[in-house]
């Protein structure tokens, strides 16, 4: 950034470094971020954005495959009674 001296810059930089060692971003945070209605503006770079709608259509590739099998229904547990 402009006029921050060399110690502030050298901890941006280490900052930011541990930051990305420690924090791991997966498809899931960009896929996160685009549904986000607050985060519309500029967040995710062009390559996350791409990145993010092929991990969500394949996300809904899955949900659709799981549908398309028969699901076994089954009714909930009886509810207990309150004693009072």
């Amino acid at each position: 950034m402009a006029g921050d001296g060399p110690a502030v810059a050298e901890l941006k930089c280490r900052l930011v470094s541990k930051v990305n060692t420690f924090f791991h971003i997966k498809p899931q945070h960009c896929v996160a971020t685009l549904l986000d209605p607050r985060m519309k503006t500029g967040v995710l770079s062009v390559q996350e954005r791409l990145d993010a709608v092929a991990a969500l259509r394949q996300m809904m590739a899955e949900v659709s495959n799981d549908e398309a099998a028969p699901a076994t229904i089954t009714e909930p547990a009886a509810k207990r009674r309150k004693l009072d």
